[in-house]
């Protein structure tokens, strides 16, 4: 796909969510919702968010290993220049730069840098699952149905559907890379197979796809390190789900929320803010953390869960941005070259 019709596309994306999540807000009554915020819980959960980096920088070590031995406070720069790019350039351009700053600082190869930041993704998609598990089996196991209600949408989910969903598509995934790790060239087939009367470029890209995990996974060389990466993963989404909690105190909603409603909204809103977007994952992110919102608190302030969204999007965005940019002028990197410098990582 074309560069030009992927933003198109993704600034419509954006759009679509953006008036779905907003288009019933009243923004007078959202701008005296945002007055009201207790600014101190907003500054508590950026340090939080911030300390999610550093088992990130961490994590990323062990992935790199096979490659070279790199100590993580050297990894922090490239890795904050990555989230820094994902957040105001198109198409995850954030990927591509972090691959290649680690690469040229550390004179490793860019292509496999960027394979272990594919591995991480899948991590952290791994680590998602299994909190939504959790909390749909263990977090609410008196719940019948979630009540859900968002821009005149109402529904009833039922727990033990989605328990099911949420662990199949857990157990799916890691069946898919076991098998893929141990008989690759046999599951490509089957999956060749499986992807009949889909357009050849989209099959192509799915293999070709699946084969950079494959690589990636490669890099991972024993079962020490495999559950190191799995625990700093944890820990990630972990630090990322408190944060949310000094936000949920900082607006007067006039209830309680259950103890695990962070994590499902942190959760929630990563997942919605995988699909692709404008820069900063603009509308989606926003979209589906009033869902997760109201899944637990039907009724509530509609423009206190708009102003959540909004203060919590520029807690995950903002200060990313400011420092990477600070470890991107330290590199002496250019805007202006980084789509010539993506053929290095990904030719």
């Amino acid at each position: 796909m074309k560069p030009v019709l992927k933003l198109v596309l993704s600034l419509l994306f954006s759009g679509l969510f953006l008036y779905l999540a907003f288009q019933p807000i009243n923004f007078q009554k959202l701008g005296v919702a945002l007055q009201q915020v207790h600014y101190g819980g907003v500054l508590l959960a950026v340090v939080f968010t911030l300390s999610s980096y550093i088992p990130r920088a961490l994590r990323w070590r062990y992935l790199l290993r096979s490659i070279k031995s790199i100590p993580h406070l050297r990894l922090y720069s490239p890795l904050m220049i990555g989230f820094m790019g994902n957040c105001v350039l198109p198409a995850r351009m954030g990927e591509f730069l972090r691959a290649y700053v680690v690469g040229r600082q550390e004179s490793i190869s860019k292509s496999s840098a960027f394979a272990t930041i594919v591995v991480s993704r899948l991590f952290d998609g791994l680590s998602l699952l299994f909190f939504l598990w959790l909390i749909a089996v263990v977090a609410a196991p008196d719940w019948g149905e979630i009540p859900v209600s968002i821009g005149g949408y109402h529904a009833q989910l039922p727990v033990s559907t989605l328990s099911m969903l949420f662990l199949g598509g857990y157990m799916t995934v890691v069946l898919v890379l076991v098998a893929l790790c141990l008989w690759e060239e046999q599951t490509l087939r089957l999956i060749q197979l499986l992807l009949f009367g889909v357009p050849h470029r989209f099959k192509a890209r799915i293999l070709d796809l699946l084969r950079g995990f494959v690589a990636g996974l490669h890099i991972i060389k024993n079962l020490k390190d495999l559950l190191s990466i799995s625990g700093y993963s944890l820990i990630i989404w972990v630090l990322l789900g408190i944060s949310y909690m000094p936000l949920l105190m900082a607006i007067d909603f006039g209830t309680t929320f259950p103890f695990y409603t962070p994590f499902l909204l942190v959760a929630i809103s990563s997942f919605g803010a995988a699909i692709p977007a404008a820069p900063g994952f603009i509308g989606t992110y926003h979209y589906f953390l009033m869902f997760a919102l109201n899944m637990v608190a039907v009724g509530v302030d509609q423009h206190h869960v708009a102003a959540l969204a909004i203060i919590a999007h520029a807690v995950q965005v903002l200060p990313v941005i400011l420092i990477g940019l600070i470890f991107f002028m330290k590199e002496h990197l250019s805007f202006r070259t980084i789509r010539a410098k993506q053929m290095e990582v990904n030719p």
